[in-house]
């Protein structure tokens, strides 16, 4: 029992024989073990604790060779007890993971090799080359970004040149006799 230290808790102690009748009139006694904490008063068979200074105390009821006991804490007035109550038990929140910025890629030209140069020595334009993709920067915009879509870099992809940009090489007369294959063409940069 707690209390504070200005209450005060009134007990009746009952006694029944081992059939559970009641004993009218039996001796009734009780003591405390700490009186600065508690104190204890009879009225017939009501038992009277009043609290004392803060402190813990046991009261101890006998009759004949049998006791009961009650433990009592007092604590400073205005603090009787300390209630706890828990709420309804909820799902911890699910942590959304963080998904990186993209990262495009945009094709770039691969070293240009060095002129082809006919039989006749005459100069003609390179042969085209495949463009290799390069990482940049996410924020630039172009028509051949490619956005990541996980953290494995995205396979490069392979931009042929513009046919209309590339002039087809000169091939010489004696090429086209010896391939049946090749169709003949006219140089038109001269």
């Amino acid at each position: 029992m707690q209390l504070t230290d200005t209450q005060q808790v009134d007990y009746t102690i009952e006694v029944d024989d081992t059939k559970g009748y009641a004993v009218p009139g039996a001796a009734l006694a009780a003591s405390v073990d700490n009186p600065a904490v508690a104190t204890v008063t009879q009225t017939g068979s009501t038992f009277t604790v009043v609290a004392g200074q803060p402190g813990s105390a046991v009261v101890t009821f006998t009759v004949g060779g049998l006791t009961a006991t009650e433990a009592i804490d007092v604590v400073a007035g205005g603090v009787a007890t300390i209630k706890v109550t828990a709420g309804t038990p909820v799902d911890q929140p699910v942590a959304v993971p963080v998904v990186p910025a993209a990262t495009a890629v945009v094709a770039s030209p691969v070293t240009p090799p060095e002129p082809v140069v006919s039989s006749d020595l005459t100069a003609t334009s390179p042969v085209p080359t495949p463009s290799i993709a390069t990482p940049v920067d996410p924020t630039v915009t172009s028509p051949t970004a490619v956005p990541a879509t996980d953290a494995t870099p995205p396979a490069a992809p392979v931009v042929a040149p513009d046919p209309v940009d590339v002039p087809a090489p000169v091939v010489p007369a004696s090429v086209i006799a010896a391939d049946p294959t090749v169709a003949p063409q006219t140089d038109t940069t001269a």
